[in-house]
């Protein structure tokens, strides 16, 4: 399988919707954004402060993010959270 293939064969998180280990959501510009808590804390210190101490955001299910871009969002979530791939066990992924 080629690598432009594999790439294809990858398909990334719709964060519009809820998804299977999506924890918490994100409002911005009036539109909810679903992520996952443990992966955004693995990859920021910002998060992991925010869903490890004492904040107000620790036990929230919804998260306002005001004056935020959610093209920006959306592209931090894309970073942050892998592509789904499916796992066929022939060697080829």
């Amino acid at each position: 399988m080629s690598k432009e293939a594999s790439a294809s064969s990858a398909k990334q998180v719709d964060f519009t919707q809820q998804w299977s280990f999506a924890d918490i959501a994100f409002i911005v510009e009036d539109k909810r954004l679903w992520a996952n808590r443990a992966i955004l804390a693995m990859w920021s210190p910002v998060f992991e402060a925010m869903f490890g101490s004492d904040f107000k955001e620790k036990n929230l299910s919804e998260i306002e993010l005001p004056g935020k871009k959610i093209d920006s969002m959306l592209e931090l979530l894309a970073v942050t959270h892998p592509p789904n791939r499916e796992i066929t066990g022939n060697g080829n992924t």
